[in-house]
């Protein structure tokens, strides 16, 4: 799945760099980015589901995505903000068209966004998708 979800943010946006991993250890390498880097940080599957009712198997996982950019320069509140919007313009909205015509995953979702505080040292600006990934059974 998480080759899947990649090759996905790649077609949406090769400016942004992916990066999968447990926060506490991707914390170190977000600090050794430069200013100005833009990644989509996969954070490590914590959540899943598996039915087995009826004749097909589904696989669902919880996924949090992370779209962040480090900016150049410290900003304020309203500077995030345009950071943000800038974010969902370039990549979320992107990987949300390519995520529902892709042919690897079910297409009736729902995306939760959040604005979340930094995370790491590098004051990174995020903004993070919910969502619910199921595997279309022929493509596992």
């Amino acid at each position: 799945m998480l080759e899947k979800i990649k090759s996905i943010i790649e077609q949406a946006n090769a400016d942004y760099v992916v990066e999968y991993d447990e926060g506490n250890m991707f914390n170190i390498r977000a600090d050794a980015f430069t200013r100005g880097t833009k990644y989509a940080y996969i954070e490590e599957f914590k959540e899943g589901e598996i039915d087995m009712q009826g004749f097909f198997e589904k696989d669902k996982l919880r996924l949090n995505l992370y779209f962040s950019v480090i900016p150049e320069e410290e900003l304020n509140a309203i500077g995030r903000e345009q950071v943000r919007e800038e974010i969902k313009r370039e990549i979320v909205k992107p990987f949300i068209k390519e995520f529902l015509s892709s042919s690897y995953f079910t297409s009736n979702k729902v995306f939760k966004y959040y604005y979340p505080l930094s995370r790491f040292d590098a004051n990174e600006i995020s903004v993070m998708l919910d969502f619910e990934c199921e595997l279309i059974e022929n493509n596992c």
